[in-house]
């Protein structure tokens, strides 16, 4: 345990007054480099945890106690309100308190501020946000028919992403069905001939056009690497692997899918580098995080052990914030 206190700069004497405030040693770290004392940093810590992202890290806890939502200073109570009520940044609760002023919701039934708790966001303020993402009403109309909620304030600028892509909301909603939240992979497959259907089924006969050649004419290339199924195949095909690459891809990492391997060589990773980042964290870390991780002074197995026993969620905290190893 002293080991990692040392990783992240505290000295002996340190340890004992910080490790009181409940805080791990990265958590520490965070709260003391955003201005946070032990004692205020323990009552951060102390909240009741009604939500496993909660208590917040330093640098938010420090965003939310500058926030101009209460005048007289936002507690570490009122934060965590905030947050069970869905809003999980200072920023969109200002934003929430700027939308209800605007359209004339500042006050409830109480003569009080009007907050999120109160009630689902009016019409008003979900048309004045559509209208922000440029959808004129019947648009917007035909976006949330097809399954775009506002999705508390989210849902209006997703549309919009996919409406780059594809400016159907029905086909936008059937692509996002079956490939997620990912546009540009299914505005790729559309290119390629594929509809929401023909990729479910996995029927091959879909593919045509000289872009396409070689995913299914070369069948035994992709069986001799595993792959079995024509919308894996199609999958690797569509990000620019063909058997081989995706076979060395596949070698280093049986798991790996095609889209994270894409990202991984874009940031000039090896597959056997990408698998050793991979497996060093409990969760699927992106290659940012690990470029961030390896600048700080960490490689893969020294991250692998200062993560032995933390929480999920503070290891991803972990990897966001990159902490420079203490040599």
């Amino acid at each position: 345990m002293a080991t990692k206190w040392g990783n992240h700069g505290f000295s002996v004497d340190d340890v004992a007054v910080w490790a009181a405030t409940g805080a791990t040693p990265f958590q520490a770290a965070e709260y003391r480099a955003a201005g946070f004392g032990p004692e205020e940093t323990a009552a951060w810590m102390a909240v009741p945890d009604g939500l496993a992202t909660f208590p917040p890290t330093g640098p938010m806890a420090r965003r939310w106690m500058e926030s101009p939502i209460y005048h007289d200073g936002i507690t570490p109570a009122d934060a965590h309100a905030w947050r069970g009520a869905g809003i999980e940044s200072p920023d969109r609760a200002a934003e929430a308190f700027g939308w209800a002023d605007r359209l004339g919701y500042a006050d409830n039934a109480d003569g009080d501020k009007w907050e999120p708790e109160d009630g689902p966001y009016p019409a008003e303020v979900q048309a004045s946000v559509w209208a922000r993402a440029r959808f004129a009403p019947a648009e917007a109309q035909q976006w949330q028919q097809a399954g775009f909620t506002f999705d508390d304030g989210r849902g209006p600028s997703v549309a919009r992403v996919w409406a780059g892509h594809i400016d159907d909301a029905e086909g936008a909603a059937a692509w996002r069905r079956v490939v997620g939240n990912n546009p540009g992979s299914a505005a790729a497959l559309v290119r390629l001939g594929v509809t929401p259907d023909t990729y479910v089924t996995g029927d091959e006969t879909f593919v045509s056009g000289p872009e396409a050649i070689g995913v299914f004419k070369a069948r035994a290339f992709w069986r001799d690497i595993g792959v079995t199924d024509g919308r894996e195949a199609q999958g690797w095909f569509a990000v620019g692997f063909d058997p081989w690459t995706a076979g060395e891809w596949k070698a280093a990492d049986p798991t790996i899918d095609p889209a994270t391997a894409a990202s991984w060589k874009h940031h000039g990773f090896s597959p056997s580098v990408t698998a050793a980042w991979l497996a060093a964290f409990p969760f699927r870390c992106n290659p940012t995080q690990a470029l961030r991780m390896s600048e700080a002074g960490w490689s893969p197995d020294t991250v692998k052990d200062e993560l032995a026993g933390m929480p999920a969620e503070e290891a991803v905290r972990f990897a966001d914030h990159a902490p420079v190893r203490a040599r």
